[in-house]
């Protein structure tokens, strides 16, 4: 029977992130401090379309939109809000961004660099396989969201 962890009020907020799923508290409290804070106010850019992907970022509080640009036209793709995260490709790909994320509202954001992520599932082999799992099963959610998103347009 799996050994249930009292939950420390310094770490409780993180047990609400789909991506941090199964992590022990001692996994969730080295997380915790590679995190950095960082603060953006309403419409400021936290990151455009092309530029290196280096950082996952939680949603501590606000609305970020993700979107892409065409021609001028923003075409709206996803908002994140508590709770939510992105980015997370950073994690596993050594490419550029794809989209544009910018901030709809005061927010703050949570960032793990990569750098961060990899010595970390270097260190934590049991949390980096947990970890790198949620990353898998998450991406996987939403390439069949766009497969059947992508279907129901064709019909």
């Amino acid at each position: 029977m799996a050994k249930k962890e009292k939950v420390k009020p310094e770490i409780k907020e993180f047990k609400n992130y789909q991506l941090l799923e199964g992590l022990s508290n001692r996994a969730l409290f080295q997380i915790k401090s590679m995190l950095l804070e960082r603060n953006y106010k309403k419409g400021e850019l936290v990151f455009k379309k092309d530029y290196p992907q280096v950082v996952l970022y939680f949603v501590a509080k606000g609305d970020i939109k993700i979107y892409l640009d065409n021609d001028g036209e923003e075409i709206e793709l996803i908002h994140k809000k508590q709770y939510e995260h992105f980015g997370e490709m950073a994690l596993v790909l050594d490419s550029t961004r794809t989209a544009s994320a910018r901030a709809e509202e005061d927010s703050v954001l949570l960032a793990m660099t990569s750098k961060d992520f990899h010595e970390f599932v270097d260190k934590n082999p049991k949390a980096g396989v947990t970890l790198l799992f949620n990353i898998s099963r998450y991406l996987s959610e939403i390439l069949n969201r766009s497969n059947k998103k992508l279907e129901d347009n064709q019909k």
